[in-house]
């Protein structure tokens, strides 16, 4: 067993699993390498789904990224824009790209799901605004019943 030294913090302890010297998260009792691999989130603990590939949960992800990019969103909202348009410019400056679900291709609008490049992104586009906002369909469902829409054609 090696234990490395580092600077210890009021978490920092030999992971059981492992028997690294790290800091561990509280929900799982294991450092952040040995949380993934049990299919928890590394930094808060939360169970993952089976089928996600990711070692952070969404919402950390998501807390990770505007911590990346603070200082670009900050720039932004600096200048005067809202948190929304701030974030959709930091996505934009970082080349991060949305591909259409019914083609493909470039969204530009990084909040939507389908460009509007062909009829059938068109019609796709049009059926989740029904869907969501006339319907009160979660969008998670009308998504997904849109693409098995769209593989049956």
């Amino acid at each position: 067993m090696v234990i490395t030294h580092r600077e210890k913090t009021e978490n920092t302890t030999i992971c059981p699993s492992c028997g690294r010297w790290e800091d561990l998260v509280e929900r799982t009792g294991f450092c952040t390498t040995c949380s993934s691999q049990v299919g928890c989130c590394a930094i808060c603990g939360v169970k993952l789904n089976d089928t996600e590939n990711h070692s952070l949960c969404k919402s950390c992800r998501r807390e990770e990224w505007l911590r990346a990019n603070a200082d670009v969103i900050e720039r932004y909202m600096a200048d005067g824009h809202s948190l929304r348009l701030a974030i959709d410019y930091a996505r934009k400056e970082n080349d991060e790209k949305i591909n259409c679900l019914a083609c493909g291709g470039f969204v530009k609008d990084t909040r939507s799901y389908f460009c509007t490049k062909t009829r059938r992104c068109k019609t796709a586009r049009n059926r989740l605004k029904y869907l969501y906002y006339k319907k009160g369909v979660p969008k998670e469902l009308a998504i997904r019943t849109i693409l098995t829409a769209l593989e049956k054609e």
